[in-house]
């Protein structure tokens, strides 16, 4: 009897390590933001970060969680050394970690460097974590990123569901407050599971649920751009399934299960009823123009190309604001100028930009279409993040480049009649001179 020996401990194993361990303390830290958060009076305020009450759990928590995620890719990146069709993307990556380190030297001080601010939002440490593209980018890792996602879809669909049942009142200021970081967290993973699903009939609920819990959430916090996303990503099924028909019957279904939801439990205290009317309210309501002219009366074309470096403000409603712009690419030109901007979108949008140059039928998988999705989303208040919003997008830009180094297991068989193939070819090679001569 054979004794199997143990499996050697290699650098794509311990790039899911950890990877795992990173998620998990980014889960503790979402709640710990949740519900440190309270019930700020003024959104704004609550968004640049200046109102939260951090505990120790949350310091620790996000420490722990920011050195598993870089870990996780560093590692990756050193597994995939040998792999020549990633090499543009690690020369991409190398620039986008080299404007990181640009924008920082504009905005930091020596004493920021070593200060808890190294991990800002319009710090390095949000750009130079996309290493994580590097995970997913090994097919072999594809089926534990796979759980990873599917298991990060029903943990926070349910907190979702949980969330919305104990809020107080049907408040847009306390539903964002305690719904916002899950409704984020939980859209990437949602809708992978959604354009990934190939299955028929009712086997399709399962997949389809934690984006109809991402749609009542998205009427609860009464935000436009939660339904804009649904509907890209409606269309952008029907467009690599070629089943409209079946898109727009999901899309009834989905509505006759909100309209259910309405007149549930969730809504004993009329609060999805009353945040629907506030969302109806504010669907033609214009919240871009005005910033985006404070904007370019402030700054100017040639800071623009520049940056103004980490930290940037601009004056917007006569108050110094540091948290960007509604606009991602706008905040990336502000911080970095356009040497972070062109660097941020050969990296991130690299493989819908490869295919339209090859000229391609179309897009091949569901990581590519988030690609596009996320290239529509930067039009909105996006930005890159320390978070598990984030995390999960990157993880499904690397599927773009996942291959596999292995032979396909469905042809394994196959080897046996190839050598006898190479055998038949030898010998005929021999034979045929010989018939020849006789001849």
């Amino acid at each position: 009897m054979r004794v199997q020996k143990p499996k050697k401990l290699t650098l794509h194993h311990l790039s899911l390590l950890f990877l795992s361990l990173g998620l998990c303390a980014s889960f503790v830290t979402m709640i710990c933001m949740s519900q440190s958060s309270g019930t700020p009076t003024d959104y704004n305020v609550q968004r640049a970060g200046r109102d939260y009450r951090k505990g120790s759990i949350y310091y620790a928590s996000y420490g722990t969680e920011i050195v598993f995620m870089l870990l996780s890719g560093f590692t990756a990146i050193a597994s995939t050394l040998r792999r020549t069709d990633l090499s543009n993307l690690r020369i991409s990556y190398g620039a986008l970690a080299a404007s990181a380190v640009l924008m920082s030297y504009q905005g930091y001080t020596n004493a920021d460097v070593f200060s808890v601010k190294i991990a800002a939002m319009t710090g390095p440490l949000p750009l130079v974590i996309s290493a994580l593209v590097f995970v997913s980018a090994d097919a072999t890792n594809w089926r534990a990123i796979a759980r990873l996602l599917r298991v990060g879809a029903g943990v926070l669909s349910l907190c979702v569901l949980v969330n919305i049942a104990y809020l107080q009142s049907a408040s847009r200021t306390e539903a964002l407050t305690q719904l916002l970081f899950y409704l984020n967290a939980l859209y990437w993973p949602a809708v992978w599971l959604f354009l990934e699903d190939t299955s028929i009939g009712i086997r399709r609920i399962p997949c389809l649920l934690p984006l109809i819990v991402y749609g009542v959430g998205g009427i609860v916090v009464q935000t436009r751009l939660c339904f804009i996303m649904i509907a890209c990503a409606l269309i952008l099924r029907a467009y690599r399934h070629g089943t409209g028909r079946a898109v727009a019957m999901m899309f009834v279904g989905a509505s006759c299960v909100v309209m259910l939801l309405t007149s549930s439990g969730l809504n004993s205290t009329g609060k999805i009823s009353t945040a629907w009317e506030g969302l109806s309210e504010r669907s033609l309501e214009d919240t871009r123009t005005g910033q985006l002219e404070q904007f370019f009366d402030d700054v100017g074309l040639k800071e623009l190309v520049v940056g103004r470096g980490s930290f940037a403000t601009w004056t917007w409603n006569g108050v110094a604001w540091d948290g960007g712009t509604d606009v991602g690419y706008l905040s990336l030109a502000l911080f970095g100028g356009v040497p972070l901007l062109l660097s941020y979108v050969m990296f991130h949008f690299s493989p819908i930009i490869w295919r339209a140059n090859r000229r391609r039928k179309g897009f091949s998988s569901s990581c590519d279409l988030i690609v596009v999705l996320w290239a529509v989303r930067m039009f909105s208040s996006s930005y890159p993040s320390l978070s598990m919003e984030y995390y999960y997008l990157l993880l499904c830009i690397g599927g773009c480049f996942a291959r596999s180094t292995k032979p396909s297991p469905s042809c394994s068989h196959l080897a046996p009649q190839l050598q006898r193939l190479r055998c038949d070819r030898t010998a005929l090679s021999f034979a045929l001179p010989i018939n020849r001569q006789i001849q």
